[in-house]
């Protein structure tokens, strides 16, 4: 037993270096909700998940760069035809992706769409079946203490393969 305990700290290897995340730029990337090693592009498509509660949302993951995965809040923001439709904002912990290379990340994001958005609430501006094929504006923002970082995307909307 005396033999085995170095052989496994041997073998185990060294811990990330604690000044390796000291000062990273901020970076951050939208990805896919649940493979965040794709990155969204201007002109791919989106899907609008129909909810179980009847609601409709769009789903990302999120990528970042950063010295602290703790204290990060990130915010999601879509508009169609110059009206808001989703406007979500989430305070939370980014889960350690690569601790050596300072990356983290976060999957299933749900921004959730508001389709009464500039409207008296009476009737939808955006019933969802409208916003089908839309192009929309996804800008996602990133605030830590390592600063504030966005980015902003074209994306056109898929209907949810579930309602086909």
């Amino acid at each position: 037993m005396r033999i085995l305990a170095p052989v496994v700290l041997l073998l185990s290897g060294c811990p990330p270096d604690p000044e390796a995340c000291a000062e990273p730029v901020p970076e951050f990337a939208l990805t896919q909700s649940q493979d965040i090693d794709t990155r969204l592009s201007d002109g791919d498509s989106i899907v609008m998940v129909h909810g179980p509660q009847g609601g409709w949302h769009l789903e990302v993951g999120v990528w970042a760069r950063v010295s602290s995965y703790r204290n990060t809040v990130i915010t999601l923001q879509a508009e169609v035809d110059e009206g808001t439709i989703i406007d979500s904002r989430y305070d939370l912990r980014l889960y350690e992706k690569d601790l050596e290379n300072c990356e983290g990340y976060r999957e299933g994001l749900f921004g959730f769409i508001d389709t009464y958005v500039q409207n008296t609430r009476d009737e939808p501006l955006y019933p969802p079946t409208d916003l089908v094929g839309k192009t929309v504006t996804f800008t996602g923002t990133m605030e830590n203490e390592d600063g504030t970082v966005s980015q902003q995307l074209t994306l056109i909307t898929e209907p949810d393969p579930r309602d086909l």
